[in-house]
């Protein structure tokens, strides 16, 4: 990306940025939201694009979703488990009985 330039960038694809220079830079990203005017800037999708974005829509938001549940039972479990009588009991029946004599 040259200093001075405007670049359309889709965050919603597998991306990277790398800054190989030595000298700071400064970017500006904006989101917004296209209407006529300013779509007219934008390269036009294609008919795969339009299927891939709009289950991007769909399917990312219940991802999210899904996975904060996820992590929030994870944590409630481990705060109620450590220190348990359950946690005990499981050590006792997974500790291996002492060796025969």
């Amino acid at each position: 990306m040259q200093p001075g330039h405007l670049y359309y960038v889709n965050f919603s694809k597998y991306h990277h940025v790398r800054d190989g220079g030595n000298e700071a830079r400064t970017h500006l990203v904006m989101d917004l939201k296209v209407n006529d005017w300013l779509a007219q800037f934008f390269p036009r999708p294609t008919a795969w694009e339009k299927v891939e974005f709009a289950t991007a829509r769909a399917v990312w938001p219940s991802f999210w979703r899904m996975r904060r549940w996820r992590n929030m039972t994870t944590r409630m479990f481990w705060r109620k488990y450590e220190g348990s009588r359950t946690q005990a009991m499981v050590h006792r029946l997974r500790s291996k009985p002492p060796a025969a004599a």
